[in-house]
């Protein structure tokens, strides 16, 4: 991983809202988090993603399924405070979810 260089905290977009400039939250294992002040979306500078092999090499490791116990345990941090949040009869995009949607 890269060691964090103070220039990249300079104009960054947010990806979530693409909002200008969001101020730096925390320095992590030196590598810099940044939170928007728009939709408090919190992300890592683009300098930090993985090139598109190494995305694809990772994606490829997962081996996620609706019969997996701990998958499912894992998705659970997401689907219930949603759950408790939403109206009843909403519907989403899981976006990346696989040949079988768990959620």
């Amino acid at each position: 991983m890269n060691n964090f260089h103070p220039e990249q905290t300079s104009l960054q977009i947010c990806p979530v809202c693409l909002a200008r400039e969001p101020g730096e939250f925390q320095l992590v294992e030196a590598v810099m988090y940044f939170r928007c002040f728009r939709c408090d979306a919190t992300f890592i500078h683009s300098s930090y993603f993985p090139d598109a092999n190494a995305e694809r090499t990772r994606y490829e490791l997962h081996q996620n399924g609706a019969e997996d116990e701990d998958y499912r345990a894992f998705l659970s941090r997401l689907s219930e405070p949603l759950l408790e949040l939403l109206p009843p009869h909403q519907e989403g995009l899981d976006y990346g979810c696989g040949p079988v949607p768990v959620l």
